[in-house]
C-alpha cells in the first residue's frame, strides 16, 4: 500500500482492517518511537533554554551597566551633579515635616557608589535636618538618622527644625543636637502640650551659641514663664552675638526665655503657616527693647482670650532704624500704629483683620497710621494691600495718605468687576477713567513708579481700564508733566499677553510688564 494514512483512515470508517493487521501493529511501533523521539529532542531543547534563560539574567546587567556608561547624566562635572544635589534636598528643612522628604539624602546614596561617594563628601546636603516624629515608630527611625546628619554634615554649621506637637515628649533628639549647640545656625523648635523637650537647654553653657543668627520658637500650649518658671533659667539665647532674626509663633509670649532683643533686626510674631495666638499688647515691652530692629512682621490669630488694651496710648514705641512692617490680619493694630515712631519706615505690607469690627479695619487703622508717618516724619515708598472684604473707598484712605508711594501692591482676588475698575480707575486723572485732561495735582501717587494688581479677570472692562491707567502712567496721551514714569506693571499672564500688544509704544519707551500669581 503506497498511502499509509489512507489505509488507516479507510479502516477506521469501515471499521474492516483494509491491510493485514501486522502491518498496522509495525505502523504503530514506529508512531511511539516517533513520538519518544520527539519528546527526547523537546526535553533536550527544553534543557538549552533553561540554561539559557538562567544566562540571561547574569548578561542583562552587564548590557544595562554598559548602556549606563553613555548616560548624559554621568558627562555631567561632580561640581554640576553636587549643584543638583543642593537644589533637590536643601529646601526650608522647617517644611520638611515628611522623613521621606527628609532622608532624601539618604535615598541619593542608594542610587549607586559614585552618587554614594558624591553625595557623602558634601556636608551641606546633611546640614539642615527636619524631625517631625508623629509616634513612638517615627521617633525609633528619626534617632539614628539625626546620628547619622550630624556625623556626616562634618564641621559645619547646621540648622534644623524639631517638633513635638503629636509625638511622644522625648528629649533625645533635641538632647543629641545641644551636643553640638556650638554648630548652630537657624534653629526652629515647635513645642506641644509639655515643656519637658525644652530642658536639654539647661545643659548649654554661657556664649556657646556664637553662630547663631535665626531662632524660631513655636508653642502650641501657653509657656509663659508664670506656668513653667524654669524657662528662666534658660538663657543660652540670650548670649548669642550674631543671632539677629527671632520668630515666634502659636501661644509664645515674649518673656518666656530671654533673648539678645537689643540687637535684633528682624523679628516676626508669627507667620502665615503658624500666626501669633498672645495679645498684641503683651509686646509693646519688648518692642521697645528692640533698638536695632529693621523689619516687624506680625501675623495674628485670634483666639479670643484677649483681655483688653494693658498699655497707655501715651506710651510710644520708637524704632529708629524700622524699614519694613509686615500686618496680616492683626486684631487692634490701630493701637500699635498709633504709639510707633519709626523714622526710617518706608515699607508697609497691610491686611486688616478678617472681622470687619470697627476697631479692625482700613477705617479704623488710618487715623494712628496717620499719626505714625506725622510722628515719624517718614517716607513710605512701597505699600502691599490685601483688602479682604473691605470697600474700596475704605482703602483708598489708605492711599491717600501715602503720596510718596513708589510701589504698590494690590491683592484683587475674589473682587467683583466694579471693584477691581474702582482700582484701577483710582490711578488715572481725578480717579476716573474718562479724560486725560488734568493738571497737575488731579491725579494720586504722583511719583508712582511700579505697580502690582494681584487677581483682575481677564475681560474688555478691565483691559480698557488698565490699558488707559498704563497708558497715562506712562506719559502717553497726557498734557500733564508726570514727574515719575510707570517703568513696571504686574498682572496675571494671560492678561499681560493681551496687554502687550496694546502698549507696544509705552514697552518701547521701557515698561517692562511681568506676571504675577
Amino acid at each position: 500500500m503506497t498511502d499509509i494514512g489512507s489505509a488507516i483512515l479507510e479502516s477506521l470508517r469501515s471499521n474492516i482492517f483494509v491491510a493485514p493487521e501486522v502491518f498496522f501493529r509495525q505502523e504503530l511501533s514506529k508512531a511511539e518511537q516517533e513520538v519518544a523521539d520527539l519528546e527526547a529532542e523537546i526535553s533536550a531543547l527544553q534543557s538549552q533554554i533553561r540554561v539559557l534563560q538562567n544566562k540571561k539574567p547574569r548578561v542583562q546587567p552587564r548590557c544595562a551597566n554598559i548602556k549606563s556608561l553613555f548616560a548624559p547624566i554621568r558627562r555631567l562635572l561632580p561640581e554640576v551633579l553636587s549643584e543638583i544635589f543642593k537644589h533637590l534636598v536643601i529646601p526650608d528643612s522647617r517644611n520638611l515635616r515628611n522623613f521621606r522628604d527628609y532622608s532624601l539624602p539618604l535615598r541619593l546614596t542608594h542610587i549607586c557608589s559614585y552618587w554614594r561617594w558624591l553625595a557623602i563628601s558634601m556636608p551641606t546636603l546633611w546640614s539642615r535636618i527636619s524631625l517631625w516624629p508623629a509616634d513612638e515608630f517615627q521617633l525609633q527611625l528619626y534617632q539614628p538618622t539625626l546620628d547619622l546628619f550630624l556625623c556626616r554634615s562634618a564641621a559645619l554649621l547646621i540648622s534644623f527644625s524639631v517638633a513635638f506637637p503629636d509625638a511622644p515628649e522625648d528629649e533625645t533628639l533635641l538632647d543629641n543636637l545641644v551636643d553640638h549647640a556650638f554648630r548652630w545656625k537657624d534653629i526652629c523648635i515647635h513645642m506641644g502640650v509639655s515643656e519637658d523637650p525644652l530642658r536639654p537647654l539647661l545643659r548649654i553653657r554661657e556664649a556657646s551659641l556664637t553662630q547663631l543668627e535665626c531662632l524660631e520658637l513655636l508653642s502650641d500650649e501657653d509657656l509663659s514663664p508664670d506656668n513653667f518658671p524654669f524657662l528662666r533659667d534658660i538663657t543660652c539665647f540670650e548670649d548669642a552675638p550674631m543671632l539677629t532674626h527671632v520668630t515666634l509663633g502659636r501661644f509664645w509670649y515674649p518673656d518666656s526665655l530671654a533673648r539678645p532683643w537689643s540687637q535684633l533686626t528682624h523679628l516676626a510674631l508669627g507667620s502665615q503657616v503658624e500666626p501669633i495666638c498672645v495679645p498684641l499688647h503683651e509686646f509693646f515691652e519688648t518692642l521697645r527693647k528692640c533698638s536695632e530692629l529693621t523689619h516687624l512682621d506680625i501675623v495674628y490669630e485670634d483666639n479670643g482670650d484677649d483681655d483688653g488694651e494693658q498699655a497707655s496710648p501715651q506710651d510710644s514705641i520708637t524704632l529708629g532704624n524700622l524699614q519694613s512692617l509686615f500686618l496680616m490680619s492683626v486684631d487692634r493694630d490701630d493701637t500699635l500704629l498709633q504709639r510707633l515712631i519709626a523714622p526710617q519706615l518706608a515699607h508697609i505690607s497691610y491686611e486688616p483683620h478678617c472681622l470687619r469690627l470697627p476697631t479692625n479695619s482700613f477705617v479704623s487703622s488710618l487715623a494712628p497710621l496717620q499719626t505714625c508717618i506725622t510722628r515719624s516724619r517718614c517716607t513710605i515708598t512701597t505699600l502691599a494691600l490685601s483688602p479682604t472684604d473691605t470697600p474700596s473707598q475704605d482703602m483708598f484712605g489708605w492711599l491717600d495718605t501715602l503720596p510718596s508711594l513708589r510701589e504698590v501692591t494690590i491683592d484683587a482676588a475674589e473682587r467683583v468687576r466694579e471693584y477691581q475698575e474702582a482700582i484701577i480707575n483710582y490711578f488715572l486723572p481725578c480717579g476716573n477713567g474718562t479724560s486725560f485732561d488734568c493738571v497737575a495735582g488731579d491725579y494720586k501717587i504722583p511719583m508712582l513708579q511700579r505697580i502690582i494688581i494681584k487677581g483682575l479677570v481677564n475681560s474688555p472692562f478691565i483691559v480698557e481700564s488698565l490699558v488707559s491707567m498704563i497708558r497715562f502712567r506712562c506719559g502717553f496721551g497726557s498734557s500733564t508733566d508726570l514727574p515719575a514714569r510707570l517703568v513696571f506693571a504686574a498682572f496675571s499672564e494671560d492678561l499681560c499677553t493681551v496687554l502687550k500688544t496694546r502698549l507696544e509704544d509705552c514697552i518701547a519707551a521701557g515698561l517692562h510688564l511681568g506676571f504675577c500669581e
